[in-house]
């Protein structure tokens, strides 16, 4: 305009000059985020990271076995309080971390447990929740072993408590469920090799020797044609008869094909009119009565062998030199070969047996028979 300022107009960015600032702009501010979340990241995931790594070393003792109880429902801090005290753990503030952190939805359960000191904590914490994947142990039940002797593999394999498991071996409840009129499981336990898990219930642990038991004894039951139901109506004999029996044979025989003989002498002695008292005379017997009462007088100094005196105790429950018949229970968990044994006798009218050296017997009917072998083979030995 004529006598006044003339203003020039800015020039306008191009649009690819705007466009580049922006770009500079978001990039610089994606940077400063992934800074950010990287550093928060080393800040949370870092140590989450160590305290994982931590709870996968193994405890510092050399695999003690460890026996606590845990109240119902425990809390972390309870838990972590019981296995400080139980030498356990060495840090009871990062297992708590890895408790609230870690595993915070896991259900630590209540009542007795058998732990060891040479566990990490990832470990504890499995065993202690009884989850699936915990850790497990071959475990081989040999034929003939006892209630007594399989408690304590089990213990000693981290199993259950050798204790708890005798608890609930002849807890009434037991007994009840599985139809058992025998004191205890005693021979209802079917001897073989187990995958259990560490630190189970005694009550899941006979369920499953139970199971396979009833499953075996309807096997050879089924092979011998249906001899349970011949027993009960021949005899008015049940499951628990058929296992005491078995469970005879399987302490006195050495040999398979001898089985079936030591069988019948059983069941002569039990039936036939010419031998009175009807008593089985099994020394195994007595020595199982002296497990069951070990305060006996004639059990003082028990060692595993039978003497005299504990087969002429009249309060030894389970003796048969006193007592006619078939002992209250089992003696202990018989194999597939007694049971078949069982069911399936040898036919003869043997009614003694002495042991010749070899795991082998010799047979006899009468008693002057019995007591001419029995010198004879004093006369070998002098």
């Amino acid at each position: 305009m004529p006598g006044g300022r003339v203003q020039m107009a800015k020039p306008r960015p191009k649009p690819a000059a705007r466009a580049g600032k922006r770009r500079r702009k978001k990039s610089s501010s994606s940077r400063k985020i992934v800074k950010a979340t990287l550093a928060i990241a080393a800040v949370v995931v870092v140590p989450v990271a160590l305290l994982l790594g931590w709870a996968l070393l193994p405890g510092s003792g050399r695999g003690a076995p460890k026996h606590i109880v845990l109240s119902r429902n425990p809390t972390p801090a309870e838990v972590t309080a019981t296995l400080e005290r139980a030498g356990l753990i060495d840090s009871p503030l990062l297992f708590s971390l890895y408790l609230r952190v870690i595993r915070p939805s896991v259900d630590i359960q209540g009542g007795p447990h058998l732990l060891n000191d040479g566990l990490s904590a990832r470990d504890l914490v499995q065993l202690a929740a009884r989850l699936p994947g915990r850790r497990t142990t071959k475990v081989t039940v040999p034929e003939g072993f006892n209630v007594f002797q399989l408690a304590t593999r089990l213990e000693r394999s981290g199993v259950c408590s050798a204790d708890q498991l005798l608890r609930a071996a002849r807890a009434p409840a037991t007994l009840k469920r599985w139809r058992i009129t025998a004191p205890s499981v005693e021979g209802y336990l079917f001897p073989a090799t187990y995958d259990l898990p560490q630190n189970s219930l005694p009550d899941a642990v006979l369920r499953r020797m139970l199971k396979l038991m009833r499953k075996r004894l309807d096997q050879a039951s089924a092979e011998s044609g249906n001899a349970l139901e011949r027993y009960r109506r021949e005899r008015g004999w049940g499951v628990k008869e058929v296992l005491t029996l078995a469970s005879l044979i399987e302490k006195e025989a050495a040999k398979a094909e001898e089985r079936p003989k030591i069988a019948s002498v059983f069941l002569n002695r039990l039936t036939d009119p010419s031998f009175s008292p009807r008593r089985l005379q099994s020394d195994p017997t007595s020595a199982y009565g002296c497990l069951v009462k070990p305060l006996l007088a004639s059990c003082h100094g028990f060692n595993g062998r039978v003497t005299p005196a504990m087969n002429r105790d009249k309060d030894n429950p389970y003796g048969t030199y006193r007592r006619d018949g078939l002992p209250p229970g089992p003696i202990a968990n018989p194999g597939m070969a007694s049971i078949r044994a069982t069911l399936k006798p040898a036919a003869t009218s043997y009614l003694y047996f002495v042991a010749v050296g070899g795991g082998r017997h010799h047979f006899s009917r009468t008693y002057e028979e019995h007591q001419r072998t029995i010198q004879q083979l004093r006369k070998r030995r002098r």
